[in-house]
């Protein structure tokens, strides 16, 4: 388990260009510092009808980057909004993250890290 989350994390970090720690539950707050610069536009994951434009130029404070269980694919979240494909923004400014245990169920098709 520990060795399973290890290398998981060791192939996130650097994709995400922050720091990502695995701790106890939290809540998807965000971190005031955590911010993304949009480098196309980009389709909400929730509501792909929903577009963040790259003309709005910032995106953030990021409050958690979910992370698809089955193809590895990453999205950024931020509060009061959807989450988009991580691949559309670069990081800005330092970011840590760290793993929710309360989005834990094996029904969840997602491994969320939260903002701390």
């Amino acid at each position: 388990m520990v060795r399973r989350r290890a290398a998981r994390l060791a192939v996130l970090a650097p994709l995400c260009g922050s720091a990502m720690l695995v701790a106890g539950s939290g809540t998807a707050r965000a971190d005031a510092n955590c911010m993304a610069r949009l480098l196309a536009d980009v389709p909400a994951l929730e509501a792909p009808e929903q577009v963040k434009s790259k003309s709005s130029g910032t995106f953030g404070p990021l409050s958690a980057v979910k992370v698809d269980k089955r193809t590895g694919k990453m999205f950024y979240c931020s509060v009061n909004t959807y989450c988009y494909d991580s691949n559309a923004f670069q990081l800005t400014t330092p970011c840590r993250f760290k793993l929710d245990k309360s989005f834990g169920s094996s029904l969840n098709p997602y491994f969320v890290y939260s903002a701390r």
